[in-house]
């Protein structure tokens, strides 16, 4: 009778380590032809196994009821302090724990076993009626079980890793460019500039208020920043006092305009005859055309970009909150963007006139019979055997450039001494912001 037979437990050791959990095992009742008895061997596994396979619980402080009912043997094991069965249920009545033998086995020496694999991985009648040959056959079918699950679980994990080292690769790819992009953007406007500056002084700041190494440089710093604040706080609050952020931007918008307008008119008066000056007058027609040209442009750029400045200078206008020095930023940033197409007026101006200044020089020495070597980095005679007709073409080149330089020179020093003003104010505001 199966109530009357004797049940051995194989029981790994692997199990000490664990909690309240499931226990999964094989189940066999073999009539053991050592002792010729009726046996009931139970071979636990130390891993999860299918759903099928489960035999039992450690209940170190939980009883699994419901699963009790559900099984025709349902054993239950205490690991604390050490490994013992605590009761063993069998058709629903419990057996004595005088005829449960439990044996603790260490899975790991039997799968490493070539003895034993080669013994009893082969033939399958071996097996029957025999309870060593059932435990070491079932310990070394769940490692079989187990090692495809592993395999699996670790090619899972590579493609996982593969997919995660990827994304961070893309995102370390996308924040370079990023950070390329906004250092370029911080190189061009002084705002962006401010603005990382004082997000680096709160950086500074808190890694010394974390590390708790406040000296004289940190106190300085944030007592400059604090002043600073109040400052900002304190311009911002008298400018929304008498205007809006529209109506700011209205402002900017009316200067603007009112510059592009006045550089309008001096084109117009350069191309007829300025102070008296008799100058040529197809090139000042033409250099009138392109730069009134540049400025028509200017305009009609300020007119399609106005719903995207008006939104950027309301943003502006809160960050002004982040400081005085914030708001001397935002100010030369307007500054170089209303004067924009002044500057690019000088530098026209300034390439056209020192061209020339070169050209001069060249057909100078060319008319003399000199030549510049650049490779020893002085003056050497021309005695080529076409000289004479190189000073008659160097000296018409020569005249026809040095009656063009007045006209070339007058827009020159007329867009001089127009960005010179413009200049001296933007290196003020730069020392303010230091």
């Amino acid at each position: 009778m199966i109530l009357e037979s004797s049940v051995i437990v194989f029981i790994p050791k692997q199990l000490q380590n664990y909690q309240d959990c499931h226990l999964y095992g094989k189940i066999s009742f073999v009539h053991d032809s050592l002792t010729d008895k009726e046996m009931v061997a139970i071979v636990l596994f130390s891993q999860k196994s299918l759903p099928e396979h489960l035999v039992g619980c450690i209940a170190n402080n939980h009883q699994y009821l419901s699963r009790k009912l559900e099984k025709d043997v349902w054993l239950e094991l205490k690991t604390e302090p050490s490994i013992t069965v605590s009761c063993l249920f069998m058709k629903g009545k419990m057996l004595r724990l005088d005829d449960i033998t439990h044996i603790v086995y260490d899975r790991l020496e039997i799968c490493e076993s070539e003895i034993l694999k080669g013994r009893y991985s082969v033939a399958q009648d071996e097996c029957e009626g025999n309870v060593f040959s059932f435990f070491i056959k079932s310990v070394l079918e769940s490692e079989d079980e187990r090692v495809p699950q592993a395999r699996t679980e670790m090619r899972t994990f590579v493609f996982i890793d593969l997919i995660v080292g990827f994304l961070t690769w893309i995102v370390t790819i996308l924040m370079r460019q990023m950070q390329c992009r906004f250092k370029a953007l911080e190189s061009i406007s002084k705002a962006i500039h401010q603005i990382t500056l004082r997000l680096t002084h709160f950086g500074s700041l808190y890694n010394h208020s974390q590390m708790k190494t406040n000296n004289i440089v940190s106190g300085h710093l944030a007592t400059m920043i604090i002043i600073d604040i109040l400052l900002g706080i304190t311009v911002a609050h008298t400018i929304s006092s008498y205007a809006t952020w529209s109506d700011v931007y209205d402002s900017f918008r009316t200067c603007t305009k009112a510059l592009s307008s006045s550089v309008q008119d001096l084109l117009e008066w350069l191309s007829g005859a300025p102070a008296g000056l008799k100058l040529n007058q197809p090139l000042t027609q033409a250099l009138s055309a392109f730069f009134s040209y540049h400025v028509h442009l200017w305009k009609l750029y300020l007119d399609l970009a106005e719903p995207l400045l008006k939104g950027v200078s309301w943003i502006l206008v809160w960050l002004g909150m982040l400081g005085l020095s914030v708001q001397i930023a935002i100010l030369s940033d307007l500054l170089d963007l209303a004067t924009l197409h002044l500057y690019c007026f000088y530098v026209y101006a300034a390439r056209i006139h020192m061209l020339q200044i070169s050209l001069l020089g060249s057909q100078w020495r060319a008319f003399r019979g000199r030549k510049w070597n650049p490779l020893k980095g002085r003056m050497d005679s021309d005695i080529g055997v076409h000289l004479p007709l190189n000073r008659v073409l160097t000296a018409v080149v020569f005249t026809l450039v040095i009656f063009l330089l007045p006209t070339t020179t007058v827009y020159y020093l007329v867009f001089v001494m127009e960005i010179h003003p413009c200049l001296a104010l933007h290196k003020q505001l730069a020392i303010h912001q230091c």
